[in-house]
């Protein structure tokens, strides 16, 4: 939806995702959704305090944040790098 409008890196992106981002996870707390998955590769663009701040917004509303971390072996991502589809990025 927002790449339509706007270019990735541009700061009307940035915000507007985050702003997304934070809103689905207030609405999904007060409508009682029982749990949610939010995956995402934190990358420049995402403000340090991102995380933080969705943490404080789940806990509020007396829910519970889970982190985990997906690994991808280096010898695999740089078989990705190789593959056709993978090369323009």
């Amino acid at each position: 939806m927002l790449l339509s409008l706007f270019e990735f890196w541009r700061q009307p992106l940035v915000d507007l995702r985050e702003s997304i981002w934070l809103s689905v996870f207030a609405q999904g707390c007060r409508s009682g959704v029982g749990g949610m998955i939010f995956t995402f590769a934190p990358e420049r663009t995402v403000r340090a305090s991102f995380i933080a701040e969705v943490e404080r917004l789940i806990r509020q509303s007396r829910g519970r944040v889970d982190v985990v971390a997906l690994v991808c072996p280096l010898a695999e991502l740089k078989g990705c790098m190789e593959c056709e589809s993978q090369r323009k990025f």
